[in-house]
């Protein structure tokens, strides 16, 4: 039986919620100590950004 499909604003809380999680994976690591294809580095590089930009969508969305 097919799962129900998620809505746009519940994929967003979900980006929203892995967002958060690897930030806090991130606190506390030294970047240049990071290989650069260190999933981790790309935590603390890239996502501050996204999360941000998944709360101004949230916030149009009146999530």
């Amino acid at each position: 039986m097919k799962q129900p499909r998620l809505s746009d604003r519940t994929r967003l809380l979900h980006m929203r919620d892995a967002a958060r999680r690897a930030l806090e994976l991130g606190q506390g690591k030294n970047l240049a100590s990071l290989p650069p294809e260190d999933t981790t580095a790309l935590a603390v590089v890239r996502l501050p950004h996204l999360l941000t930009r998944l709360e101004q969508i949230l916030e149009e969305l009146g999530a």
